[in-house]
């Protein structure tokens, strides 16, 4: 007849204590963080520098001159009138088309960067037509 002696070691014997000395330290650790943690303000700086294309010295542009050659102002600050919404993307996005149908994402850089060309908005406000 043999004994089955135990295989229990030291590794199993400590296995509890450091387990809960490892909860207890990083318990530690976070309120340490939360007590010495202080807000961070994060400043967000304006690349044109105004709120309008016109202030800042872009061109009055006719929606029906853009739709012609878009490209010829790439770079540039432009004003453009008038602009129809085609579709609202969100609240601070819209599609527009232009006269050859072409359709044009405008105010959201993030979303626009992956098509072929975009336009930005730095300004640009709503008006609703009569009865509609």
């Amino acid at each position: 007849m043999t004994l089955m002696s135990s295989r229990r070691g030291a590794a199993e014997s400590m296995a509890l204590p450091l387990m809960i000395l490892s909860f207890v330290a990083i318990g530690g650790f976070l309120f340490w963080l939360s007590r010495t943690a202080e807000p961070t303000s994060v400043a967000v700086v304006e690349e044109g520098g105004s709120s309008t294309a016109a202030a800042a010295g872009g061109m009055l542009v006719g929606w029906n001159d853009f739709g012609a050659n878009p490209g010829s102002y790439e770079g540039q600050m432009i004003t453009l009138r008038p602009v129809r919404v085609a579709s609202v993307l969100g609240q601070g996005a819209f599609w527009t088309q232009l006269p050859n149908e072409t359709p044009f994402l405008i105010n959201q850089r993030i979303e626009a960067e992956f098509a072929s060309s975009f336009l930005e908005a730095e300004a640009f406000a709503i008006q609703v037509p009569e009865g509609g």
